[in-house]
C-alpha cells in the first residue's frame, strides 16, 4: 500500500509528465492494469488512455493545484489547468495507487464539457 506522501508524489509526477511532455515518465507511473474514467466515456485501459488522452498534453502549459487530499493509497486533487492559449479550466480527479504505481484515475469536470472541449479546440 502506498503511503500518503507516496500518492501525493505520484499525483504530482503524473501532472508533471503532462507539463514536461514526457510520455515515458507517465507510462512508468501507470500500472499495466490502469483504468481511466471520465463523465464522457466508459472505463478505458492504459493503451486507450495514451491513444485518446495523451495527445491533449501538447495543449497544457501549466497545472496549479488548489488541493491535494490524501488518504492511504488514494488522493483527490482539484486543480486549474492553463492551456497554451491562456484559457483555463478546472477539474477534480480521484487517484488510487497500488505497489507504487497509479492504478486508477477518475476525472470530474469542473467546467461544462461542451465549454471544456471548445477551450481545447481553440488551443489547437
Amino acid at each position: 500500500m502506498a503511503k500518503q506522501q507516496d500518492i501525493a508524489d505520484l499525483v504530482r509526477s503524473y501532472f508533471g509528465a503532462y507539463i514536461s511532455k514526457r510520455r515515458e515518465v507517465l507510462e512508468a507511473l501507470l500500472r499495466e492494469d490502469f483504468v481511466f474514467r471520465c463523465p464522457l466515456g466508459n472505463r478505458i485501459d492504459k493503451a486507450t488512455y495514451f491513444q485518446e488522452c495523451w495527445p491533449g498534453s501538447g495543449k497544457i502549459r501549466a497545472v496549479d493545484f488548489e488541493a491535494v487530499l490524501t488518504d492511504g493509497n488514494e488522493a483527490m486533487v482539484r486543480y486549474v489547468a492553463t492551456l497554451n492559449s491562456g484559457a483555463e479550466y478546472r477539474c477534480a480527479e480521484y487517484f488510487r495507487a497500488e505497489g507504487g504505481q497509479i492504478v486508477q484515475v477518475d476525472v470530474y469536470f469542473g467546467n461544462h464539457p461542451d465549454h471544456l472541449f471548445a477551450i481545447f479546440d481553440a488551443a489547437a
